[in-house]
């Protein structure tokens, strides 16, 4: 029922082109284990409101996005510079460039002022997709038919990956990964930090994660504000967590965790959810405020989800919106959603949209609804304009149907803009 199990690593097809064919190629089988977090990065220097780690200064909090904006803004060069040498094959090299750039960098203090591009959104921004199996060769044709034949490659501003999928492979997958982010800017979003359970950080596959995410330029990470494993076994699934107050602060200190060990930025998303897991001490758009505002990260605003939420729990999404730190928004997720009939047996055959014995499930498998654009509008008006991802898992459609999604989004984010 959640679009997230078709881009976890586990159900990756086995083909991936090459380039010269359609070949055979093993799923990614990761094994982790649960030893316990390492220690974050060294020589942060918080007297200049950015610490090296990322994260915004202690005593200015995370202010009007400025610390955090400034981090990324770092981080984007420093990432953009090892993904260039690492297409070029200078990787040690490169290494050492983006370190002595990380030191320039806080040196000067970046400061953004009115006008200039925002460094929040720096070298992403406009609308994206999220990369997935089912269109990966198409546009790996296409991509290498523009080259040849001096086109437009397919309009994509920029790609988001799920990292898990290419993370301890090499062979087609890379190659394929290592050509599509040579045309386009690439971004990563997670699928198994569980940032919501209890199970350790795995040291091994955090360092896997930042290595990926340097290796593709990304420069920021986002997850899940979710558990997704429990001992150790993945579940495969994006499951909430209860609304209380012990969890807002055990659950901000995993992402500050995870945020110095990947060594980037780090923004989590609001998930669609259909049960409280025992009873709420706050409302769902307190509590991401508060894990926001604890952990001193950014915000990836799934417009979807929060229509879902309120639709299915009869909330007023406007409320929500009011309510929700948008100042923290670093991304947007736009996808689509299904209605299902509901009796006492369960989620039963699909529904019209607001039958009144139904409810809508988060499929990623239709096309973004009319009620979903209007609100992706009014959040727009409210951040500014932010990199938007059109996610999409089930019932893929050929490119070009996507390709024209993307425009349809465009277009409302540039009556957005227009509007005063």
């Amino acid at each position: 029922m959640r679009g997230a199990r078709r881009r976890l690593s586990g159900h990756v097809p086995s083909h991936v082109r090459d380039g010269h064919g359609r070949l055979d190629g093993d799923p990614c089988r990761s094994e982790r284990g649960t030893a316990r977090h390492c220690a974050g990065l060294a020589g942060c220097d918080h007297r200049l409101g950015v610490p090296a780690c990322g994260r915004g200064c202690r005593s200015g909090g995370f202010g009007a996005r400025l610390h955090w904006a400034n981090a990324v803004a770092r981080r984007a060069v420093t990432a953009r510079r090892e993904s260039d040498a690492f297409k070029n094959g200078r990787g040690e090299e490169s290494r050492s460039e983006a370190l002595e750039c990380r030191g320039e960098l806080r040196r000067r203090d970046l400061r953004w002022r009115p006008g200039d591009e925002d460094p929040l959104t720096v070298g992403i921004h406009g609308v994206g997709i999220g990369l997935r199996w089912e269109f990966l060769d198409e546009l790996l044709d296409r991509v290498d038919a523009s080259g040849v034949e001096q086109t437009e490659p397919p309009a994509l501003d920029f790609l988001e990956i799920s990292p898990e999928n290419y993370m301890r492979r090499g062979g087609r997958t890379t190659a394929a990964l290592e050509r599509l982010a040579a045309q386009y800017p690439v971004v990563t979003h997670g699928l198994e930090l569980s940032l919501g359970g209890h199970d350790p950080l795995d040291p091994e596959y955090m360092a896997d994660l930042a290595a990926m995410a340097r290796r593709v330029g990304s420069p920021w990470h986002t997850d899940h504000l979710c558990f997704g494993a429990v001992d150790g076994r993945v579940l495969h699934d994006l499951l909430p967590v209860a609304f209380t107050r012990a969890n807002v602060l055990r659950i901000a200190d995993r992402i500050r965790r995870a945020q110095e060990t990947i060594g980037l930025p780090f923004a989590v998303e609001n998930v669609s959810y259909y049960w409280h897991p025992g009873r709420a001490e706050m409302s769902e758009v307190e509590f991401v405020a508060r894990v926001c505002e604890s952990a001193d990260c950014g915000l990836l605003f799934d417009v979807n989800n929060a229509y879902v939420n309120a639709k299915n729990f009869g909330g007023d999404v406007d409320e929500w919106l009011r309510s929700a730190p948008l100042e923290r928004v670093v991304q947007i997720h736009v996808a689509g959603h299904q209605w299902f009939r509901v009796d006492e047996h369960g989620v039963g055959v699909r529904s019209e949209a607001d039958d009144r014995n139904s409810m809508i499930v988060d499929t990623h498998g239709s096309n973004v609804s009319e009620p979903v654009y209007v609100l992706l509008e009014k959040v727009l008006q409210r951040t500014g304009p932010r990199p938007i991802v059109l996610e999409r898992d089930h019932d893929v459609p050929p490119l070009d149907f996507l390709l024209a999604e993307l425009e349809r989004i465009r277009s409302v984010a540039r009556r957005a803009s227009a509007r005063p």
